[in-house]
């Protein structure tokens, strides 16, 4: 009796907080699903009606999910793509041809650069290959800026009729409304930082088929961390609009015989080009045999790999504590992260079943919670800040900008052309403008996209940056982007 008294006068307790809490779920679904629904109600009928979209369309598409939705989790993904790379040892032949296989060349010039030979070097080019990269997804690749109808900073995209050219001194994707023409302000940081990057891969002897292996796992390998990872799978829709983006990105890069569709770009990585065996083929082809078929023959261990992967966990790992044993844990739950085929290459031992069950069951806790107790990003995440930065939106034609990269510049005059990204390395080469006299000194560790890589060409190449910038978005770059 005393228990049944007890129950009828919780009971309206129980009801609140289970209303409540039912409450808050679907508040949660609905919000967490508006900007997912918004951009598929944008794009999904050019979609449909086109069988594609343009590439600043999926630009748009691609930064909702990357920037909102499950910004850690995909930029996690596209920096495991980097990091499978140096663990493959390439393949160009013909289907069922033998060959024995080459050096792993990725990792070899990486060693070759001698960047990786120190703690300070390592966290540089990591950093400044996150920067890079980020800049070219962020920033409009059109190069125009404006508030749109939402309050939020993008494209005013009009559809082309014609597909990409395979021209970077011409790309076709130039295509930008009259309304961003003359309303839209000059953002040419997406193409300054790939004109960068094309002027540092040209100093080095690297294989049209390294920059096709790449470019196909920063195409898929999103689409396969999403589905085993994420707390929901990309759309068709999505899928699209990452591989539309890189492969217009691959296109301006300069990368020849890139596949025209997403099935045949598939079909090269299983047959005609890198014979390997990581999940992301078993998800995309459920083709387990054909796996296990090529494991004796695309595998080629590789101390070099060993070398680079060692040096980039490192930097990963630096923030981890060593003491009782925790980074060394950290370590090993990563390396268990890796398909068999990436960690053999890398010459690292098999580990224990239960620290990947333990890492997986970590990643789906989360995404559980993310999904049905967590609100929904209200700003996003990236490396860097996809506003212009206030000395663009100010700019009036007037400031005088410092030319210098010297390395005692003020606040003063770095302010009016250097950027700082959202977050920082363990070694910060890049950061906030300081406020000290003694940090002042070190403020020309501020971004300037074309002075970025290797400190020995931090003064080399600038002007030649700018005008392939100027050649990849098809018209000139101007006041505070400009060098003269």
């Amino acid at each position: 009796m005393d228990l049944l008294s007890s129950l009828t006068q919780e009971w309206p307790k129980v009801t609140f907080g289970a209303i409540s809490l039912l409450s808050y779920m679907t508040l949660v679904r609905c919000l967490r699903w508006k900007r997912y629904s918004s951009i598929h109600r944008q794009y999904q009928p050019s979609y449909q009606r086109n069988g594609t979209l343009i590439p600043e369309e999926a630009q748009k598409v691609v930064v909702t999910a990357l920037q909102y939705d499950m910004p850690l989790l995909l930029n996690y993904s596209l920096a495991f793509a980097l990091f499978k790379t140096y663990a493959i040892a390439h393949y160009r032949l013909t289907y069922h041809a033998s060959t024995t296989p080459s050096q792993s060349s990725i990792s070899k010039i990486l060693m070759s650069t001698k960047e990786l030979s120190s703690r300070e070097g390592i966290s540089k080019r990591y950093a400044d290959t996150e920067i890079l990269i980020a800049s070219w997804v962020a920033c409009p690749i059109n190069g125009k800026v404006y508030m749109d109808s939402t309050g939020d900073h993008g494209l005013n995209c009009t559809r082309r009729m014609e597909a990409s050219s395979t021209d970077i001194d011409a790309p076709s994707t130039i295509n930008v409304s009259q309304k961003a023409e003359k309303h839209g302000q000059d953002d040419p940081r997406a193409m300054i930082a790939l004109a960068r990057v094309n002027w540092l891969h040209s100093k080095y002897p690297i294989k049209n088929e390294d920059y096709l292996y790449t470019l196909g796992l920063f195409a898929f390998e999103q689409e396969r961390w999403a589905k085993l990872y994420g707390w929901r799978k990309l759309s068709e829709l999505e899928a699209h609009a990452i591989f539309v983006f890189w492969m217009e990105i691959g296109r301006r890069m300069g990368i020849k015989d890139i596949p025209e569709t997403a099935e045949a770009f598939k079909k090269w990585i299983k047959v005609g080009g890198y014979l390997n065996f990581l999940t992301f083929i078993t998800v995309l082809f459920d083709s387990f045999h054909f796996i296990q078929e090529y494991e004796s023959t695309a595998l080629y261990p590789s101390k070099v790999n060993h070398d680079v992967a060692q040096f980039t966990l490192d930097e990963l790992l630096y923030a981890v504590p060593s003491a009782f044993g925790m980074k060394e844990f950290a370590r090993k739950v990563a390396i268990s992260l890796l398909e068999a085929g990436t960690r053999e290459g890398m010459m690292y031992p098999p580990q224990p079943a239960y620290l990947r069950l333990f890492a997986t069951s970590i990643l789906h806790t989360v995404n559980f919670i993310q999904k049905h107790f967590c609100l929904p990003r209200a700003t996003p995440r990236f490396p860097v800040h996809r506003e212009l930065p206030d000395f663009a939106k100010n700019w009036d034609g007037n400031a005088q900008i410092n030319k210098s990269t010297s390395k005692s510049g003020t606040k003063a005059n770095a302010t009016l052309y250097r950027m700082h990204p959202q977050w920082y390395q363990p070694q910060p080469w890049y950061k906030p403008e300081s406020t000290t006299f003694l940090g002042q000194l070190s403020d020309w560790m501020l971004v300037k996209l074309e002075e970025m890589g290797p400190l020995k060409f931090e003064k080399s190449g600038n002007d030649e940056v700018i005008e392939m910038a100027e050649r990849l978005q098809g018209s000139p770059i101007a006041g505070p982007w400009a060098r003269n």
